[in-house]
């Protein structure tokens, strides 16, 4: 069998009239390094920001426009505004986290309606969990039309969590979606 195999080897060094031999470099670290910084979003922003700028200010101050230099001046502006395009779109902006606050005088509470059973039981479980989790929520309840809530989890009212069953009392907006067929107001 035949084996190929590959190798990253330096270049060989290119002869020079004078003696000395140089050996090329395939990036040098000041060179990328330039590279990179005019590569950057701030860079990309400013220098299309700059660009424009000084179209607006060159069409300000020419006294008699012609037809082909609004051409140009349009075909122009598509350089600018094509930088500052990729600079908005290279630019890593990190939201700020809110810092989470503990809820003070909530009682804790995980009731299912006991009416409920069986795999009924499991998926309301399952869904007070799951909306909990994924919207961050620090309560959940779950209603039905004309027969109350079914699940209440998380942190209640002291007079909520005394009676869980009536831990919704449906105000105008729940009853006018609960009584469209779609459930939206």
């Amino acid at each position: 069998p035949m084996l190929v195999g590959f190798a990253l080897t330096p270049p060989p060094p290119i002869a020079r009239p004078c003696g000395v031999a140089l050996t090329p470099r395939c990036g040098s670290p000041h060179a990328s390094g330039l590279l990179r910084r005019l590569r950057s979003p701030e860079v990309s922003l400013v220098a299309g920001g700059s660009l424009l700028l000084a179209l607006v200010v060159n069409r300000l101050a020419t006294e008699e426009l012609l037809n082909s230099q609004s051409r140009a001046d349009l075909i122009a502006t598509v350089g600018p505004v094509l930088l500052m395009l990729d600079g908005l779109s290279n630019l890593a902006i990190t939201p700020a986290e809110p810092e989470p606050v503990s809820l003070a005088g909530g009682v804790a509470v995980d009731w299912l309606d006991p009416v409920v059973s069986g795999d009924a039981r499991r998926e309301l479980a399952w869904a007070t969990d799951a909306l909990g989790a994924g919207l961050g929520a620090s309560s959940v309840a779950i209603w039905r039309a004309g027969g109350g809530t079914l699940a209440a989890c998380g942190l209640l009212t002291p007079r909520a969590a005394a009676s869980p069953a009536a831990a919704v009392v449906p105000g105008p907006l729940l009853q006018k979606c609960a009584g469209s067929a779609a459930g939206a107001p």
